[in-house]
């Protein structure tokens, strides 16, 4: 997988939230982390090195996971 979209998503609107990976080539979802953290984010890059491209909604908790983890991507903030 070489570009990857992630995204938060509320399970508990206010109280409790998750972080949804998807595989944009693909168009489809591959793997939903715990909370909204850089964390899991950044564990989950480092464990797929292949990704090049990862595109996100300029939460700065996803930029800093893509910065610490996977250098070699270029980050995409969408709008």
């Amino acid at each position: 997988m070489r570009v990857l979209g992630v995204d938060e998503f509320a399970l508990l609107k206010g109280h409790t939230y998750a972080t949804l990976l998807v595989d944009l080539e693909a168009r489809r979802p591959i793997d939903v982390l715990p909370g909204r953290a850089a964390e899991p984010v950044a564990q989950w890059l480092a464990d797929h090195p292949k990704v090049k491209i990862v595109c996100w909604d300029r939460a700065s908790a996803y930029a800093e996971a893509a910065k610490q983890a996977a250098p070699q991507a270029t980050q995409v903030a969408d709008v």
